[in-house]
């Protein structure tokens, strides 16, 4: 048995410190408030209990908010609960209920990072599992799903979305300036030098006299 020894109140709670260092919080509209007078004595099993109940339904709102906020890896979702200083008996738990309810899928959160990204942002397929990997998704998964979504990409292609967005500025410099930047900003994003040529060669073919004029007034710079 445990015995309550005070009872402390902040912010719309209330603490209730028993003996043998034994606390639970409730807020002050749970009727379960009205239970506990002071020094009164109460099963330490049942007080265990309750606290256990309260530390995992205060971690499914902070999983269920985060998720809400957009969706996260196991990893992802095992860290933020980490971080607000739930146990790891707790985490576990928790963790294991979102996972069986179809709310935490690694499988499903790496392909649907990979098909956004290569929507949105795209990249070559090194690119993508380190993006994954940082995502707390386990190595042999990344590599796996990136496969998959990457079976039938044309890298190529992917080059060439990504040099139309700044294409705009790479147009306006001497060819061999722009050819040098287009390919170091395509390694950033794990391009291969084949599929940056190919793709650098394929828009500046139409912007020919274009980059012959740069190259004669850079040239017209350098002589004066």
């Amino acid at each position: 048995m445990v015995t309550l020894i005070a009872k402390k109140q902040s912010r719309g709670k209330i603490t209730f410190e028993f003996s043998g260092q034994l606390t639970i919080t409730l807020a002050k509209s749970d009727p379960r408030c009205y239970d506990y007078q002071s020094g009164a004595e109460y099963s330490k099993a049942a007080i265990e209990a309750l606290k256990h109940d309260l530390e995992i339904l205060a971690a499914e709102r902070k999983l269920s908010d985060s998720l809400a906020r957009g969706p996260k890896s196991v990893g992802l979702a095992r860290r933020a609960l980490k971080q607000k200083g739930f146990s790891a008996e707790i985490i576990d738990e928790i963790i294991e209920r979102f996972i069986r309810a179809g709310f935490l899928d690694d499988r499903l959160f790496a392909s649907q990072t990979v098909k956004y990204l290569l929507e949105s942002n795209p990249a070559g397929s090194a690119f993508m599992r380190s993006v994954l990997v940082k995502k707390l998704v386990s190595s042999d998964l990344a590599e796996e799903i990136v496969g998959e979504c990457f079976a039938d990409v044309d890298e190529s292609d992917l080059a060439e979305k990504l040099l139309r967005k700044s294409w705009w500025r790479l147009r306006e410099l001497p060819l061999e300036t722009a050819r040098q930047k287009a390919y170091t900003q395509l390694a950033r994003k794990s391009i291969g030098y084949d599929s940056c040529r190919r793709a650098f060669d394929k828009l500046a073919a139409d912007e020919s006299e274009l980059f012959a004029e740069n190259d004669r007034r850079a040239m017209a710079v350098l002589e004066s």
